[in-house]
């Protein structure tokens, strides 16, 4: 793999709830520049300045690209455009359930040899690497980020014989690694990215601290976003690795035709149930309701039978007061289980 020191640059911030969009390439990259440009130190008034050739540069896309995705953009909930002495100002400013993950600017720019030539990453490859990258810089996930292509699918809003052969050409190209694979598309296996680009990635948080150690005293807007990076690191893998186990138990669940035939009838009865009581058909809204609770006790002992639990259906969180994201979700406060990393000021 060649040398990529000379691209080493940035990152730029993509919240989970903006990937799960499968927004295009293009478009995905020139919103995680905005995004991450437009949110900086928690400032609810900062905005991205870049001209349009400047966002295409830093995005790695055409500026044609550009422009087609700032139009695919204003129809994403909290993005807003607007101008001022004449340069056009953006800002995305969206809900971040789950935190984000980091997607590396030397992934837009580096060529791979890939099927025996040389090109850069599409979109979903470099999702991809980026998600991996961005668990793997993590102190607590050195042996590898466990997930399934069924859940890599739900998470990039892409289908999973597409995000499945994005796997297969990053394997065979050496970008990511295997140590151990699932039974199926929906079982966990453990990825790894070839060691040079982990250096690269490293490399590139370690140098604001660099920086940092001679320069005069944080302010409490850095303080505050460095808390809040340290946070996204630790709570991010912890919450996607208690998702990905409910995914695994929901999937061994579906693959039995009982337990699908009793959830598919379940689903209908909700809405039937709230038709009759809208109508005040009182004995129809009873009858289902029986055939409900029915339905539950033959679902339990199907999963009995299959060894599970309707709690494994769910994630379990280690956290059940803020469910792995750090705050509490009665008041959006920081949870007390967060306990700050040696040099980051809670």
């Amino acid at each position: 793999m060649a040398n990529t020191a000379e691209k080493l640059n940035t990152f730029f911030r993509y919240p989970y709830a903006l990937a799960r969009m499968g927004l295009s390439g293009a478009t995905g990259r020139v919103a995680s520049v905005i995004f991450s440009f437009s949110n900086r130190r928690r400032d609810t008034d900062a905005e991205c300045v870049l001209t349009r050739t400047g966002l295409a540069a830093t995005a790695g896309v055409s500026v044609s690209s550009a422009a087609r995705a700032l139009g695919t953009l204003r129809n994403v909930d909290g993005y807003h455009q607007r101008e001022e002495y004449g340069r056009r100002r953006y800002a995305l400013h969206i809900d971040t359930p789950g935190g984000c993950f980091r997607r590396y600017r030397f992934l837009f720019e580096h060529q791979f040899e890939i099927g025996g030539r040389m090109r850069r990453l599409t979109a979903l490859e470099e999702e991809i690497v980026s998600f991996f990258l961005s668990h793997l810089t993590n102190p607590n996930a050195r042996r590898g980020v466990e997930t399934s292509c069924a859940r890599l699918a739900a998470m990039f809003g892409r289908s999973e014989d597409a995000v499945g052969a994005a796997i297969g050409r990053l394997l065979r190209a050496g970008i990511i690694h295997r140590p151990r694979r699932g039974t199926n598309r929906s079982r966990l296996s453990r990825y790894s990215v070839d060691k040079s680009l982990r250096k690269l990635a490293v490399r590139e948080e370690e140098t604001p601290k660099k920086e940092t150690a001679s320069s005069p005293t944080l302010t409490r807007q850095e303080t505050d976003h460095e808390a809040r990076a340290a946070r996204e690191r630790h709570y991010a893998p912890v919450r996607a690795h208690a998702i990905a186990l409910a995914d695994a138990a929901n999937a061994k669940a579906e693959h039995d035709a009982d337990y699908a035939r009793v959830r598919r009838e379940l689903a209908g009865l909700d809405p039937q149930i709230a038709r009759a009581e809208v109508n005040d058909d009182r004995e129809s809204a009873a009858g289902l309701i029986l055939r409900r609770k029915s339905l539950m006790v033959t679902r339990a002992r199907i999963l009995a039978r299959l060894g599970l639990s309707e709690q494994d259906l769910r994630p379990q969180w280690h956290c059940p007061v803020c469910e792995d994201t750090g705050f509490r979700l009665s008041d959006g406060k920081m949870c007390t289980c967060w306990r700050p990393p040696k040099g980051v000021q809670p």
